[in-house]
């Protein structure tokens, strides 16, 4: 009788070696880590990095589906149909001013800290970062409208514009805030963009 084989089961806990690899992708980007490095890491071998992960992208992919959990673009989802827009850009924003400050490793934004590093170098992983800011955007778009609709402001000329110009302002501030390290100043810009599109 011939004994069936079985694959030895994944004895890691998943969520954990996310955890890791996400700071790691955090701290030394995307592009300087191997699949070695990360299993590594992670404590697991390259085997069972396959097999869980499918490759370093799968894995990226995963970590960053943790890490928008804990970031403040979470306050601007589901939100009720007639909530005051305003004040919850106003939290958000100074949400981000909070985080960036508190983040001990001034490593700024994952998301903001992989475009320089993947887009045109690595196709796959291009278009999943272009497709997260074009759903930025998007999102941006639609409070704005939603704002626009309850005369909490103004139409501006191009919604779509002004949606793109908060997300860039967005990503420069999770830049500058390595550099500045003061969450009142960083409050004081988001405060002075925020009143030129009548948000604050």
């Amino acid at each position: 009788m011939t004994e069936t084989k079985i694959g030895r089961p994944n004895k890691f806990n998943r969520n954990q070696a996310i955890e890791i690899a996400k700071q790691a992708f955090w701290k030394q980007g995307y592009q300087a880590l191997s699949v070695s490095q990360l299993a590594t890491m992670m404590g697991i071998t390259r085997s069972s990095f396959y097999n869980s992960f499918g490759d370093k992208q799968g894995l990226f992919k995963e970590a960053l589906a943790a890490y928008k959990l804990t970031e403040p673009y979470i306050l601007l989802l589901d939100l009720p149909e007639s909530a005051p827009i305003k004040p919850i850009l106003t939290a958000f924003f100074k949400e981000i001013c909070r985080t960036r400050i508190h983040d001990q490793g001034n490593q700024g934004c994952l998301v903001v800290n992989t475009v320089s590093g993947v887009i045109g170098s690595d196709d796959k992983l291009s278009d999943d970062i272009e497709n997260l800011l074009l759903s930025s955007i998007d999102l941006f778009e639609d409070l704005l409208n939603r704002a626009v609709i309850q005369n909490e402001i103004s139409a501006p000329d191009n919604l779509k514009a002004t949606a793109s110009a908060l997300v860039a302002f967005v990503m420069g501030l999770s830049n500058l805030s390595k550099v500045i390290r003061d969450e009142e100043q960083l409050w004081l810009m988001c405060e002075t963009y925020l009143k030129n599109y009548q948000l604050l």
